[in-house]
């Protein structure tokens, strides 16, 4: 395999901070299980998806039970009522643990490397806060008010 030059940004201690990948549902039995099985076959080494079904009647909370249920690195829920899509994904943001969060819509996918490469830009020996801290002064500078 073609070595894709990430950095692990655990390289320095040994342990990998954790990502949540949330996972809002409602309805999208065709594609949330692509959803969550992108998200389960990262390459970054610590990692939970948390799924929050808002009360799907299409067999998606059926499915992604019989599919996901017994896998640790898996969190379920589902809301008692459809509580909307804003508040679903507020909920989301309650139950995620991790230190960082990558929000992923059920009907979409990530490839394999998309977290490590993320994960990278936070490892402080990779000099990417630093290009971005140097962009995003620049872009300020450009737009500032007269």
């Amino acid at each position: 395999m073609e070595s894709l030059g990430v950095v692990s940004p655990a390289a320095h201690d040994g342990r990998a901070p954790l990502i949540s990948v949330l996972i809002p549902n409602y309805n999208y039995v065709k594609y949330v299980t692509t959803a969550v099985d992108s998200a389960l076959a990262q390459t970054y080494p610590n990692l939970e998806v948390v799924v929050s079904d808002n009360r799907s009647t299409d067999g998606a909370w059926e499915l992604l039970n019989s599919r996901y249920g017994d896998d640790p690195r898996v969190r379920l829920y589902q809301n008692a009522t459809n509580i909307g899509m804003a508040r679903n994904f507020d909920r989301l943001l309650e139950l995620a643990s991790g230190r960082y969060l990558m929000c992923l819509s059920s009907d979409d996918f990530l490839f394999p490397p998309h977290l490590a490469r993320l994960a990278a830009g936070f490892d402080p020996r990779s000099g990417a806060r630093r290009r971005l801290l140097q962009c995003l002064l620049r872009a300020r500078r450009r737009h500032r008010p007269t």
